[in-house]
């Protein structure tokens, strides 16, 4: 009778609120990552798109900022390159 009260003590006195506490630690660090999934960094050498539903809504050389849930991310490179063309106007003369 004793040692069935002993247990029952430690039941409710150790192994329940050790449950909820590593049940509170697993759901803030679910919360932290999925945050931390939602930050973009761009280096210092690259163009970010920040882009929703098609939508630019935020653009930057080097952005460090957080996306939405549903925004989408391009980057490319910021690097500057001359481009030569020429062109002729066609004409009725021609």
């Amino acid at each position: 009778m004793f040692d069935e009260e002993i247990q029952f003590k430690l039941i409710h006195n150790l192994a329940i609120p050790g449950a909820i506490l590593l049940a509170g630690f697993l759901v803030l660090k679910t919360i932290y990552s999925y945050i931390a999934s939602l930050r973009v960094d761009g280096q210092a050498n690259e163009w970010v798109l920040i882009l929703n539903n098609g939508k630019l809504k935020n653009a930057g050389i080097g952005l460090k900022t957080f996306r939405g849930p549903f925004d989408q991310v391009a980057r490319f490179p910021s690097k500057v390159n001359m481009v030569n063309f020429s062109s002729e106007q066609v004409t009725t003369e021609m």
